[in-house]
Protein backbone atom coordinates (compact mmCIF):
# COMPACT_ATOMS: atom_id res chain seq x y z
CA UNK A 1 0.00 0.00 0.00
CA UNK A 2 2.73 2.27 0.83
CA UNK A 3 5.07 1.87 -2.49
CA UNK A 4 1.63 2.39 -4.44
CA UNK A 5 1.09 5.97 -2.85
CA UNK A 6 4.74 6.60 -3.42
CA UNK A 7 4.07 6.02 -7.21
CA UNK A 8 1.05 7.99 -6.49
CA UNK A 9 2.79 10.58 -5.63
CA UNK A 10 5.77 10.49 -8.28
CA UNK A 11 3.31 10.24 -10.97
CA UNK A 12 1.34 13.01 -9.80
CA UNK A 13 5.18 15.65 -9.52
CA UNK A 14 5.47 14.20 -12.92
CA UNK A 15 2.43 15.29 -14.42
CA UNK A 16 3.12 18.59 -12.73
CA UNK A 17 6.22 18.75 -14.04
CA UNK A 18 4.97 18.19 -17.73
CA UNK A 19 2.37 20.62 -17.46
CA UNK A 20 4.40 23.57 -15.97
CA UNK A 21 6.70 22.25 -19.17
CA UNK A 22 4.43 22.69 -21.55
CA UNK A 23 3.09 25.97 -20.11
CA UNK A 24 6.62 27.42 -20.39
CA UNK A 25 6.96 26.09 -23.55
CA UNK A 26 3.75 27.90 -24.60
CA UNK A 27 4.34 31.33 -22.78
CA UNK A 28 8.01 31.67 -22.39
CA UNK A 29 9.03 32.40 -26.21
CA UNK A 30 5.78 34.22 -27.05
CA UNK A 31 6.34 36.69 -24.57
CA UNK A 32 10.02 37.04 -25.12
CA UNK A 33 8.98 37.28 -28.95
CA UNK A 34 6.26 40.18 -27.66
CA UNK A 35 9.13 42.05 -25.54
CA UNK A 36 11.20 42.76 -28.09
CA UNK A 37 9.33 43.56 -30.68
CA UNK A 38 7.59 46.39 -28.44
CA UNK A 39 12.15 47.52 -27.96
CA UNK A 40 12.66 46.42 -31.42
CA UNK A 41 9.59 48.75 -32.88
CA UNK A 42 11.47 51.91 -31.87
CA UNK A 43 14.92 51.45 -32.76
CA UNK A 44 14.33 50.12 -36.19
CA UNK A 45 12.02 53.80 -36.84
CA UNK A 46 8.98 52.56 -35.87
CA UNK A 47 8.51 50.49 -39.20
CA UNK A 48 5.05 49.28 -40.78
CA UNK A 49 5.28 45.85 -40.14
CA UNK A 50 7.17 43.82 -37.51
CA UNK A 51 6.90 40.41 -36.16
CA UNK A 52 9.54 38.70 -34.02
CA UNK A 53 9.64 34.78 -33.64
CA UNK A 54 11.90 33.32 -30.24
CA UNK A 55 12.60 29.30 -30.64
CA UNK A 56 13.72 27.71 -27.58
CA UNK A 57 13.23 23.79 -26.44
CA UNK A 58 13.02 23.36 -24.06
CA UNK A 59 11.96 26.46 -22.84
CA UNK A 60 12.63 26.21 -19.39
CA UNK A 61 15.92 26.74 -20.57
CA UNK A 62 15.19 30.70 -21.70
CA UNK A 63 15.10 30.89 -17.32
CA UNK A 64 18.94 31.04 -17.72
CA UNK A 65 19.30 33.35 -20.49
CA UNK A 66 19.39 30.48 -23.27
CA UNK A 67 17.67 31.02 -26.83
CA UNK A 68 18.05 28.57 -29.83
CA UNK A 69 17.10 31.31 -32.18
CA UNK A 70 15.18 34.23 -33.27
CA UNK A 71 13.80 35.38 -36.36
CA UNK A 72 13.18 39.18 -37.04
CA UNK A 73 10.76 40.32 -40.12
CA UNK A 74 10.26 44.06 -40.49
CA UNK A 75 8.99 46.25 -43.60
CA UNK A 76 8.92 50.28 -44.10
CA UNK A 77 11.16 51.39 -41.70
CA UNK A 78 14.80 53.19 -41.28
CA UNK A 79 16.47 55.67 -38.98
CA UNK A 80 18.97 58.47 -39.60
CA UNK A 81 17.94 59.81 -42.79
CA UNK A 82 18.36 55.72 -44.08
CA UNK A 83 15.00 54.03 -44.71
CA UNK A 84 14.34 50.66 -46.01
CA UNK A 85 11.19 48.63 -47.34
CA UNK A 86 12.27 44.79 -45.69
CA UNK A 87 14.68 43.71 -43.15
CA UNK A 88 15.24 40.43 -42.51
CA UNK A 89 17.31 38.76 -39.38
CA UNK A 90 18.06 35.07 -38.20
CA UNK A 91 20.18 34.25 -35.93
CA UNK A 92 21.06 30.77 -33.85
CA UNK A 93 21.99 30.18 -30.27
CA UNK A 94 21.99 33.59 -28.18
CA UNK A 95 22.35 34.41 -24.86
CA UNK A 96 19.86 36.85 -23.16
CA UNK A 97 19.12 38.16 -20.41
CA UNK A 98 15.33 37.96 -19.91
CA UNK A 99 14.26 40.05 -16.68
CA UNK A 100 16.11 43.28 -18.36
CA UNK A 101 14.32 42.71 -21.77
CA UNK A 102 10.58 42.34 -19.94
CA UNK A 103 11.19 44.29 -16.61
CA UNK A 104 13.22 47.35 -18.39
CA UNK A 105 12.68 47.09 -22.44
CA UNK A 106 16.46 46.68 -23.12
CA UNK A 107 18.00 44.51 -25.27
CA UNK A 108 21.17 42.69 -23.98
CA UNK A 109 21.53 39.87 -25.97
CA UNK A 110 24.77 37.83 -27.03
CA UNK A 111 24.85 36.24 -30.45
CA UNK A 112 27.27 33.39 -29.98
CA UNK A 113 26.53 30.92 -33.23
CA UNK A 114 25.88 31.98 -36.61
CA UNK A 115 23.78 35.19 -37.80
CA UNK A 116 22.65 36.79 -41.04
CA UNK A 117 20.65 39.73 -42.11
CA UNK A 118 19.31 41.05 -45.38
CA UNK A 119 17.93 44.71 -46.11
CA UNK A 120 16.05 45.90 -49.00
CA UNK A 121 15.79 49.73 -50.41
CA UNK A 122 13.57 50.35 -53.40
CA UNK A 123 14.22 53.24 -55.68
CA UNK A 124 12.69 55.38 -53.95
CA UNK A 125 14.25 54.68 -50.39
CA UNK A 126 17.79 55.31 -52.27
CA UNK A 127 16.52 58.81 -53.79
CA UNK A 128 15.63 59.60 -50.70
CA UNK A 129 19.20 58.84 -49.21
CA UNK A 130 21.10 60.40 -52.04
CA UNK A 131 19.47 63.64 -52.55
CA UNK A 132 20.61 64.38 -48.93
CA UNK A 133 24.14 63.57 -49.94
CA UNK A 134 24.99 65.54 -52.99
CA UNK A 135 25.94 69.10 -52.64
CA UNK A 136 26.72 71.53 -55.13
CA UNK A 137 23.45 72.86 -56.51
CA UNK A 138 23.12 69.43 -57.97
CA UNK A 139 19.27 68.21 -57.51
CA UNK A 140 18.66 64.46 -58.14
CA UNK A 141 15.49 63.99 -59.84
CA UNK A 142 15.50 60.48 -60.36
CA UNK A 143 16.74 56.86 -59.73
CA UNK A 144 16.43 53.76 -61.55
CA UNK A 145 17.92 50.26 -60.46
CA UNK A 146 18.87 48.36 -63.74
CA UNK A 147 21.24 45.81 -65.34
CA UNK A 148 22.86 45.42 -61.48
CA UNK A 149 23.68 49.54 -61.83
CA UNK A 150 22.04 52.52 -60.60
CA UNK A 151 21.01 55.43 -63.07
CA UNK A 152 20.36 58.72 -61.45
CA UNK A 153 19.25 61.59 -63.02
CA UNK A 154 20.50 64.61 -62.17
CA UNK A 155 19.62 68.84 -63.00
CA UNK A 156 22.13 71.90 -62.13
CA UNK A 157 21.38 75.79 -62.65
CA UNK A 158 24.07 77.05 -64.72
CA UNK A 159 24.63 80.54 -66.22
CA UNK A 160 20.70 80.70 -65.99
CA UNK A 161 20.57 77.26 -68.08
CA UNK A 162 19.00 73.98 -66.62
CA UNK A 163 21.29 71.10 -67.64
CA UNK A 164 20.11 67.59 -67.47
CA UNK A 165 22.98 64.76 -66.55
CA UNK A 166 23.14 61.52 -65.08
CA UNK A 167 25.52 59.63 -63.89
CA UNK A 168 25.60 55.53 -63.68
CA UNK A 169 27.43 53.45 -60.94
CA UNK A 170 27.33 50.45 -58.44
CA UNK A 171 26.86 50.38 -55.01
CA UNK A 172 29.13 47.87 -53.09
CA UNK A 173 30.32 47.66 -49.40
CA UNK A 174 33.56 49.06 -47.53
CA UNK A 175 34.14 49.09 -43.68
CA UNK A 176 30.72 48.49 -43.15
CA UNK A 177 29.65 50.91 -45.33
CA UNK A 178 27.31 51.18 -48.41
CA UNK A 179 29.70 52.71 -51.12
CA UNK A 180 28.05 54.37 -54.01
CA UNK A 181 30.98 53.98 -57.02
CA UNK A 182 30.22 56.48 -59.69
CA UNK A 183 31.12 55.15 -63.51
CA UNK A 184 29.90 56.95 -66.13
CA UNK A 185 28.42 60.74 -67.23
CA UNK A 186 26.03 61.86 -69.65
CA UNK A 187 25.49 65.34 -70.11
CA UNK A 188 21.78 65.78 -72.24
CA UNK A 189 22.07 62.26 -73.24
CA UNK A 190 25.76 62.33 -74.51
CA UNK A 191 28.59 60.51 -72.29
CA UNK A 192 31.87 62.80 -71.39
CA UNK A 193 35.37 61.96 -71.67
CA UNK A 194 36.36 60.60 -68.06
CA UNK A 195 38.67 63.61 -67.98
CA UNK A 196 36.21 66.03 -67.92
CA UNK A 197 33.74 64.01 -65.73
CA UNK A 198 35.98 63.08 -63.30
CA UNK A 199 35.38 66.48 -61.16
CA UNK A 200 31.64 66.07 -61.33
CA UNK A 201 31.66 62.35 -60.73
CA UNK A 202 34.07 63.17 -57.31
CA UNK A 203 30.46 64.63 -55.84
CA UNK A 204 28.73 61.15 -56.23
CA UNK A 205 31.72 59.15 -54.31
CA UNK A 206 29.91 58.88 -51.31
CA UNK A 207 30.06 56.44 -48.31
CA UNK A 208 27.36 55.76 -45.65
CA UNK A 209 27.12 53.95 -42.75
CA UNK A 210 23.92 51.51 -42.05
CA UNK A 211 22.62 52.76 -38.66
CA UNK A 212 20.01 49.46 -38.12
CA UNK A 213 22.72 46.83 -38.13
CA UNK A 214 22.96 44.90 -34.70
CA UNK A 215 25.81 44.43 -32.64
CA UNK A 216 28.28 41.95 -33.92
CA UNK A 217 27.07 42.03 -37.60
CA UNK A 218 28.78 43.51 -40.26
CA UNK A 219 27.36 44.06 -44.25
CA UNK A 220 29.30 42.10 -46.65
CA UNK A 221 27.58 42.54 -49.79
CA UNK A 222 25.72 44.78 -51.83
CA UNK A 223 23.63 43.99 -54.82
CA UNK A 224 21.00 45.23 -57.45
CA UNK A 225 17.77 42.27 -57.77
CA UNK A 226 14.62 42.66 -59.58
CA UNK A 227 14.71 46.62 -59.11
CA UNK A 228 15.81 46.59 -55.33
CA UNK A 229 19.28 47.29 -53.71
CA UNK A 230 19.78 44.13 -51.30
CA UNK A 231 22.39 44.78 -48.51
CA UNK A 232 23.63 41.17 -46.73
CA UNK A 233 24.98 41.34 -43.46
CA UNK A 234 26.82 38.50 -41.23
CA UNK A 235 28.41 38.25 -37.54
CA UNK A 236 31.97 36.77 -37.09
CA UNK A 237 31.16 34.63 -34.39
Amino acid sequence: MRWRKLVSWFFSLALLLLVIGIALQLLLPAAASRALERVLYEGLGRPEALTVKVDAFPAVEMLAGRIDGIEIKASGGGTAGFNWSRLELSARDLHADLPVLMAQRQIKIVILGRAAASISLTEQDLLRWLSGQIGGGVQIAGLRLKDRLAHVDCKVRLLGKTIDFSVTGSFSVKDNRLVFLPAKLSVEGEELAAHLASRILSQFNLAFSVPQLPAGLALAEAEIVDSRLKLTARNRP
